[in-house]
């Protein structure tokens, strides 16, 4: 049944990950206490919730910098992030590089892969 809950709340999370992270939400949602589901969650994935939350948002928000060419502001908004601030601080926590390089160096391999185009 952990496994399960953890897996339950993955899904919660991708399907929710634009708002405002909320344990109490999450648990309510599942039907679970908040701090067995966190405890849980963490011993069958190995991180927290706001953790996996983090790491959706930025995936979500790399793949936004890749395929349009939106502002950082307006990315970091459009994944949940209340301040641009704090959206380049957390997208360079789990990429290890501003959200203006990951863009750059993403255009770079594209110019590189497509000499003359």
């Amino acid at each position: 049944a952990k496994p399960e809950l953890a897996s339950r709340a993955q899904t919660y999370i991708k399907e929710h990950y634009t708002e405002k992270f909320s344990l109490e939400t999450i648990a309510e949602a599942l039907f679970v206490d908040r701090i067995y589901l966190s405890k849980t969650f963490k011993e069958i994935t190995g991180e927290t919730l706001l953790s996996y939350h983090n790491q959706v948002r930025c995936e979500q928000a790399s793949k936004l910098l890749t395929d349009t060419s939106l502002s950082m502001e307006i990315i970091g908004s459009r994944v949940g992030y209340a301040t641009p601030s704090h959206f380049a601080r957390i997208f360079r926590s789990i990429y290890h590089c501003s959200p203006s390089a990951y863009r750059n160096t993403y255009l770079e391999s594209l110019a590189e892969d497509n000499p003359g185009e």
